[in-house]
C-alpha cells in the first residue's frame, strides 16, 4: 500500500511525466507504468479529471501537514 501513495504523490508531484517520475522514484519507466495502472484501476480513476487530481494533491498536502505536525 505504501508503493501506492508515494507513487501517485510523485507521479502528481512532476505533472503526470513518467521520465521524471521514474528517474525520482528510481525505478524503470515500465514499472511506474505498471504501478499508475495498478493505482488507476485500484481507485476506478483514468486520473485524467482536474477536480479529482485536485483532489488527490490536496489529501497529499493534508497529510503532509498532519504528520509534520507529530
Amino acid at each position: 500500500m505504501l508503493f501506492i501513495s508515494h507513487t501517485l504523490m510523485a507521479f502528481l508531484h512532476n505533472g503526470q511525466h513518467t521520465a521524471k517520475t521514474s528517474s525520482e522514484l528510481n525505478i524503470h519507466k515500465n514499472t511506474l507504468l505498471y504501478r499508475v495502472n495498478k493505482i488507476k484501476k485500484s481507485l476506478n480513476s483514468s486520473l485524467d479529471e482536474g477536480d479529482e487530481l485536485f483532489s488527490y494533491q490536496l489529501s497529499f498536502k493534508i497529510l503532509d501537514c498532519m504528520s509534520s505536525q507529530l
